[in-house]
């Protein structure tokens, strides 16, 4: 078999060791990839913090409300007691009065608002951890399957990187030094097949007289566009 075509089913078993360990860097990347989930459980922890302090919130105004509704009661109590003396302690006591309904009445709006708070927060919480809930328990179900991807993909690529040994074990060492310098600069692909008179690469048209001396099979003939080797198919 001649060298360039020795190359070429170098090149191939490379290629195929190349593959294997994308798939096998891919596989192990989802595996240890925890970021949705984390992403997740941080976001409904803000949520949660969220709420507690809109809890609380309405708890303090709750106490506000009703602490302002004990002192109407206790003046209103003083009004009609018949222990006030004179009309100005009257009007003083009804004017304190209204300032502190104004003061429930506002507080109650802001009830209203924080109720509102509320439920949207505890809506979205609800879906949040339902939501997390799938994500996790599709996790589990992933990570078997994963561990099991990865673990074919060892047996694969162990096979792979033997068969690519024994190519490499039957190229010459000059022409092994030319490929691996060629896949180096030419993203992987050192050979090239002849394709229609075509570099199966780059696709320019190869003349005449590169295909005569490629076919003579006598030393390396490069494309006289891209520069890898060029090989006739069987």
């Amino acid at each position: 078999m001649s060298d360039s075509k020795l190359l070429l089913n170098l090149q191939e078993c490379d290629t195929k060791v190349s593959d294997i360990k994308t798939k096998l860097e891919k596989a192990q990347f989802k595996l240890d990839d925890d970021t949705e989930i984390t992403k997740s459980k941080k976001l409904n922890t803000l949520v949660e913090d969220k709420l507690k302090e809109i809890k609380l919130n309405r708890s303090k105004i709750e106490k506000d409300i009703e602490s302002l509704n004990e002192k109407i009661s206790s003046i209103n109590s003083k009004i009609y007691s018949g222990l006030i003396k004179t009309e100005k302690e009257l009007s003083a006591l009804q004017e304190e009065m209204e300032t502190l309904s104004t003061m429930v009445e506002n507080n109650e709006d802001q009830i209203l608002s924080i109720m509102i708070d509320q439920d949207r927060y505890s809506d979205g919480l609800e879906k949040a951890y339902s939501q997390l809930s799938i994500m996790e328990q599709t996790r589990e179900e992933e990570i078997p399957q994963l561990k099991q991807l990865i673990s074919n993909l060892k047996s694969e690529l162990d096979i792979a990187l033997k068969e690519s040994e024994d190519a490499r074990a039957k190229c010459q060492k000059p022409a092994l030094l030319r490929y691996d310098q060629l896949r180096k600069t030419h993203k992987g692909i050192a050979v090239s097949e002849l394709t229609s008179n075509l570099c199966g690469t780059c696709m320019v048209s190869v003349p005449t007289k590169i295909i005569q001396e490629l076919k003579k099979d006598i030393t390396f003939v490069l494309c006289n566009s891209c520069q890898r080797i060029l090989c006739i198919p069987d």
